[in-house]
């Protein structure tokens, strides 16, 4: 099964244990997580997606910023 969500894509891995791994943006499309089900891959996209919206924003200040 291979989902595609926001950009990114969660592919099935056919093992004996279920597993769900998230490809990244294109082009590369790299493994940057596994997890147990897709809900929980759709979850970490979502914030993964709101993180660098963030920082795109200028909303993201580093807790020590060097004087």
């Amino acid at each position: 099964m291979r989902i595609f969500y926001r950009g990114y894509v969660i592919d099935q891995i056919q093992s004996p244990d279920s597993a769900f791994t998230v490809l990244g943006l294109r082009p590369t499309r790299e493994t940057v997580a596994l997890h147990d089900t897709p809900r929980s891959a759709m979850h970490w996209i979502d914030r993964q997606v709101t993180k660098q919206r963030v920082i795109e924003a200028g909303w993201f200040i580093p807790s020590s910023v060097p004087a």
